[in-house]
């Protein structure tokens, strides 16, 4: 059995999963920090495949890591090492140059690039550098084709691999059978839900995410049709106050639901089953599988010059199939409405919906594209 490591800043609480199944596949160390894990601690202490490495966190930067990587590979003696792919991970190249040194197979995993700026080699010295070091490893898994496509331009189409990013859409699919099992109106009742139509936004609650979005349309439904409608905020964070104070202010507090921040999987689970459309103005991440996984449809805006700045996930939004990607907020609206009064689209969305998870997203994918890379 290959001896793998997989080196991470933190284990995030949705990689577990992955992890779980690579640990069966290989004799697996996952090496990262404690550092704001997301993992409860007697959670994280209970991975047989986790090993708790020293750093230096050099600046309040989320990726602003150096990690001690000689001691795990000194004491593991891998054949293979698979490290995060982020430059403000300082101890990525003295990882990669003593990989070299002893012989062990090298990959990256990540983006490749900042999605938010873009990728610009020749006038950019971190998109240089990112080459330099693709060039140096021996593998490099990507999230998806759309990142490939950029890459390959630069590097060796074979050294690529796509591993698309994904959850654990086989539990979530499960948790999807009992609950058509109980049945979607019994659910409603167990959430209060007591209005025909239900918006939802589910994340952190930031003002760059445009929440306010949500409410405008919510008015909008209302004046055009009837009160038979509740928006869902599930999460919270720091313009949540704004929000609640634009519900008093126009007068829509009978219409939305503040459900706070939910980690229960069962829960949110329930709330995006039970739902009509997932409503996220700001960028887009692997919330669009967890609403796949539950046949919600995803509404966002459409990458532009200005944003918003979408993860790899939103290749999964197919423009009018599995979700709607607007030009600017008319044209949100317009979609929206028509939705809601068009009972015939949702097998339609729902339909596409499915093929997409089991097609393209299953964590099955997510698992391939490792195994085929390592």
């Amino acid at each position: 059995m290959k001896k793998v490591i997989i080196f991470q800043r933190i284990i995030a609480h949705y990689r577990k999963p992955i992890f779980d199944r690579l640990s069966k596949i290989y004799n697996l160390k996952v090496v990262a920090t404690k550092h704001h894990s997301n993992l409860k601690p007697k959670e994280l202490d209970s991975l047989s495949y986790t090993y708790n490495t020293g750093y230096i966190k050099y600046n309040s930067k989320e990726n602003s890591f150096i990690l001690d990587f000689f001691t795990p590979i000194i004491k593991f003696k891998p054949d293979v090492i698979v490290h995060e792919f982020s430059l403000s991970i300082l101890s990525l190249l003295p990882a990669l140059i003593l990989s070299k040194l002893l012989g062990i197979e090298f990959i990256l995993w990540g983006h490749g690039f900042n999605l938010k700026k873009g990728f610009y080699l020749k006038f950019n010295f971190r998109d240089f550098l990112r080459i330099f070091i693709m060039r140096l490893s021996d593998h490099i898994i990507l999230y998806s084709q759309n990142e490939k496509a950029i890459i390959k331009k630069f590097i060796n189409e074979n050294k690529i691999t796509v591993a698309p990013n994904t959850l654990d859409t086989e539990y979530f699919s499960n948790l999807k059978k009992d609950f058509q099992i109980k049945g979607k109106n019994r659910i409603k009742d167990e959430l209060s839900f007591n209005k025909t139509n239900n918006l939802v936004f589910i994340g952190r609650i930031l003002e760059d995410k445009k929440p306010e979005i949500c409410l405008k349309i919510l008015k909008d439904f209302i004046a055009k049709f009837n009160n038979d409608i509740t928006l869902h905020f599930v999460g919270d964070g720091p313009f949540l106050e704004n929000i609640i104070d634009i519900c008093n202010k126009e007068r829509l507090n009978d219409n939305v639901k503040f459900h706070g921040k939910i980690l229960d999987p069962i829960q949110t689970g329930k709330i995006l089953y039970c739902s009509d459309l997932m409503i996220m103005p700001g960028y887009l991440g692997l919330s669009v599988n967890h609403a796949f996984c539950f046949d919600c449809p995803v509404v966002s805006f459409s990458q532009k010059i200005d944003g918003p700045f979408h993860s790899p996930e939103v290749i999964y939004v197919k423009h009018n199939k599995t979700g709607y990607l607007a030009d600017d907020y008319y044209d949100m609206k317009d979609f929206v409405l028509k939705y809601l009064n068009d009972p015939s689209s949702k097998n339609y969305f729902k339909e596409n919906i499915r093929n997409c998870i089991s097609e393209e997203a299953s964590i099955e994918k997510m698992i391939n594209g490792f195994k085929k890379c390592i």
